[in-house]
């Protein structure tokens, strides 16, 4: 069996490399203009749990997927405005939330991250407001946010909030305490503009400034983007240290179907905008295994990038799903850590979670 983590140094770079255990289909590695080791596996996933086996509660379309310290599964559902809690195996446990405007209910529920303490923090794009729960779903806090479209949230191991405000001449992240009192602002929205994977097609400056921000217990805040490939490492006062642009065939997929979807509402008569770019994300979510170890979703779902704590990719594992389940790809929109060993990933297209087993390193 080949280790789990490889450790090899290169021209003084450390690189950390996440080898999968389950059916290794293919291995190969490359090396990059910067010397940093891209090693390449395929795994298979399994389907773990199907909204057949969760009769008790309508699934409508699962978003982001988190897990607590008992191993408990939450699940986001944006077409009916609640997470769902089951156990570790499955079962279902708790609705929490639901469609409406009172205590404890969303009307745009947008993401959510759970807490060293098992709390829940869940945030409402549209109320403008960060709700707190107990791991039992009782109520705890709810607090309004300042700017316009908050668009993720993460909380640090200080338990200070980080939420993504993207927006002309507005920060990139405000930081709150948790009882709601706004601590500092931190970064910079990047201004409207084209690059290399949008061009000649613009993104409106919050469209392009929209990210999944996770904090290191030295206060480092990594930043996947979701509607531009790049990763972006900034301290706590937002200053950028380190950034990547991805790129490699998952990313030219999403790229592709981006630029098919405007021809097809140019073909319908439809006036481009800028936020016609954002119908198919580049990365659709972002978890840590630890502070020096971080994984994505690739918008197209068939592929999973391990980065170290510089931005470099330093692993893509592209996902197989056997034929006979009657899926032949993924999309994949959440992901979170499941015992240490498995990767588990949500799929709103056929309402299942993916398992896939990974050697991986400790979270500590």
């Amino acid at each position: 069996m080949i280790s789990s983590i490889t450790d090899s140094v290169k021209n003084n770079h450390l690189i950390r490399c996440l080898v999968p255990s389950l059916i290794i289909l293919f291995f190969a590695c490359n090396t990059l203009e910067n010397d940093i080791v891209i090693f390449e596996t395929t795994v298979s996933a399994i389907p773990f749990i199907t909204d057949k086996q969760i009769s008790e509660v309508l699934l409508n379309r699962i978003h982001y997927i988190k897990t607590d310290n008992r191993g408990n599964i939450y699940l986001l559902d944006t077409g009916e405005q609640h997470i769902v809690k089951l156990s570790s195996t499955g079962d279902y446990l708790k609705t929490i939330g639901g469609n409406g405007r009172g205590p404890g209910e969303f009307t745009g529920i947008v993401h959510f991250t759970i807490a060293s303490d098992d709390r829940l923090f869940v945030l409402d794009r549209e109320l403008h407001r960060v709700s707190i729960f107990e791991p039992s779903g009782d109520i705890v806090r709810i607090f309004s946010v300042e700017g316009n479209s908050p668009s993720s949230l993460t909380i640090s191991p200080d338990m200070e909030i980080y939420i993504n405000q993207p927006g002309l001449d507005q920060p990139l992240f405000n930081v709150y305490d948790t009882t709601g009192i706004l601590i500092r602002s931190a970064g910079i929205s990047e201004p409207l503009g084209t690059s290399w994977h949008t061009e000649p097609y613009p993104l409106a400056t919050e469209t392009l400034n929209r990210g999944l921000p996770l904090v290191t217990r030295n206060n480092t805040i990594h930043m996947m983007y979701i509607h531009k490939p790049e990763y972006h490492v900034f301290n706590h006062r937002g200053e950028r240290i380190s950034s990547n642009v991805i790129r490699g065939s998952a990313i030219d997929s999403v790229h592709a179907r981006k630029l098919n979807i405007i021809e097809h509402n140019r073909n319908r008569g439809a006036t481009f905008g800028p936020n016609m770019m954002i119908a198919v994300g580049y990365f659709s979510d972002f978890a840590a295994i630890n502070d020096t170890t971080f994984i994505a979703a690739a918008g197209t779902g068939n592929c999973l990038y391990v980065f170290n704590d510089r931005a470099e990719v330093v692993n893509k594992i592209f996902i197989e799903v056997d034929e006979s389940e009657g899926v032949n790809s993924l999309y994949i929109a959440g992901i979170t850590l499941l015992h240490n060993n498995y990767i588990i990933a949500s799929d709103p297209s056929n309402l299942t979670i993916w398992k896939m087993r990974l050697n991986l390193p400790s979270k500590s």
